[in-house]
């Protein structure tokens, strides 16, 4: 039998061929883009997945108030509207993607849809600085565009957010840690660059024009980002884009369990931080918020360290996890000692969260990365109880739990006995997880892709040193 020309394919390559392979898939997925911008990407490949610190940039200016609140907006009760309302409505969104994860896969690859997402947002911002006391805000009628806006920008970040995840899904672990470690840098630096800017405002006492188009333009930066054109990854062919009742048999149980942590631990801090930020003047919470991001820089360096110098074998992920879970549920006890009220105390509860939402979104990674899951399903079911418990968790303290006591020490009773239910159902939860290496097990589903010739055994080489690496890093 005569022999026949092999095709090169992206998914195995010989040695040949490995200098002339990357290039063409890289030149046909960035080819309408201009040559520039694929320069830039090849010299820094990192650029594109600092779309995520830019979200979360974001995220930490909008849901502090210093963007689009006016002089005359004293209390924190535009701020916790805001909050509630937007990570709401992205919890929704990512929790609902994975039950047409095939659909919604497809429209992520379309750089159009997600841009169009970070627009969305951009629109919702706009409406919410106009709903200001010094546009706007003066006609009752009006108000409704400003919940509009608060959801737009949580749906329109919502898919933003979900791009970002399917993009760490396809990197190995400690490449995860370090582009996610970055990102949080770049979260720091936008975040007081934006702070320090100059007060040129609109209207006297509204809010900056820096401040305005950075809360309106930044989430269609960090879509732009995530929309450059990055190196194929090997791990994305593989990758099971299963339906979700499909997911639910091939998700590890752990994985549940780790979910349920993200609801309760996030819902329990939120509820704290909503209380402390309803009884205190918007100033305070400005100055709580700069000491958080000065911690945040803080936890990104000493990430960034922990990636580039120590050795895979010494990470444990999962009983990092674990710990960081503790120590919020011995900090959430301790609140008697310190005042339920009190702004230091919720600091460093919240601060406990923020380690908490890193490592999580890590971890979520390490899954897609050796499961082959698809990133829609695990990160929106991971990221989405995430969100949704710290909407709920916030929207308790500051509305549900003022009518159930009805104020005075009651109310602080209340808040006592709600904080120890929600301890003991954390404690339950963290000494049934058992995060340690069996969320990533040596057993490896197999993708149901078929193999070019000749490439099955380096197939299994790389699923062999992915499982090692995972279960080192993680």
């Amino acid at each position: 039998m005569a022999l026949q020309e092999r095709i090169p394919s992206p998914f195995c390559v010989d040695e040949g061929s490995k200098g002339e392979v990357m290039p063409e898939v890289k030149g046909k997925r960035g080819e309408a883009r201009p040559g520039v911008v694929r320069e830039l990407v090849s010299l820094w490949p990192s650029l594109p997945y600092l779309g995520y610190g830019v979200w979360l940039a974001w995220a930490c200016l909008a849901y502090s108030g210093t963007l689009w609140l006016s002089d005359v907006e004293t209390n924190g009760e535009n701020l916790s509207q805001l909050y509630m309302v937007s990570t709401a409505a992205f919890g929704i969104v990512c929790l609902v993607v994975p039950f047409a994860v095939r659909r919604f896969a497809q429209l992520l690859e379309r750089r159009g849809v997600v841009v169009g997402a970070g627009a969305c947002a951009a629109v919702g911002c706009v409406f919410v600085v106009a709903v200001g006391p010094y546009y706007l805000g003066q006609f009752a009628e009006m108000r409704p565009l400003f919940w509009l806006g608060a959801a737009l920008s949580g749906i329109g970040t919502g898919v933003v957010g979900l791009k970002c995840g399917v993009m760490y899904g396809s990197l190995p672990p400690r490449r995860v840690l370090l582009y996610a470690a970055t990102s949080q840098i770049v979260v720091a630096f936008i975040y007081f660059a934006v702070i320090g800017s100059p007060p040129w405002a609109l209207a006297p006492g509204g809010p900056s024009v820096v401040g305005i188009l950075s809360f309106t333009l930044l989430p269609v930066a960090a879509a732009l980002l995530t929309v450059l054109p990055t190196p194929p990854s090997s791990s994305e062919a593989g990758v099971l884009h299963l339906t979700f009742g499909e997911s639910k048999r091939a998700l590890p149980g752990a994985f549940w369990r780790l979910v349920a942590l993200s609801f309760l631990l996030p819902a329990v801090a939120s509820m704290m931080r909503g209380v402390v930020v309803d009884a205190h003047a918007l100033a305070v919470t400005l100055e709580g918020n700069n000491i958080l991001m000065l911690l945040r820089v803080l936890m990104a360096a000493v990430f960034v360290v922990v990636a580039v110098r120590v050795d895979a074998s010494h990470m444990n992920f999962g009983k990092l996890y674990s710990l960081i879970a503790i120590c919020m549920v011995v900090t959430i006890a301790c609140v008697p000692v310190f005042g339920a009220q009190s702004n230091e105390w919720s600091l460093l509860i919240y601060c406990a969260s923020s380690v908490f939402e890193f490592v999580m979104w890590c971890l979520l990674a390490f899954v897609v990365f050796q499961k082959r899951i698809s990133p829609i399903i695990v990160f929106g079911i991971g990221r989405g109880a995430f969100m949704l418990g710290s909407a709920i968790g916030w929207s308790f303290g500051v509305y549900a739990l003022p009518s159930i006591s009805g104020g005075g020490q009651l109310r602080v009773r209340v808040l006592h006995d709600m904080r120890w239910c929600g301890v003991g159902a954390v404690v339950r939860a963290v000494l049934r997880a058992r995060l340690r290496a069996d969320v990533f097990s040596h057993r490896r589903e197999r993708a149901v892709v078929r193999e070019p010739d000749g490439c099955g055994s380096a197939r299994a080489h790389a699923a062999g040193r992915r499982a090692r690496q995972v279960l080192a890093s993680a």
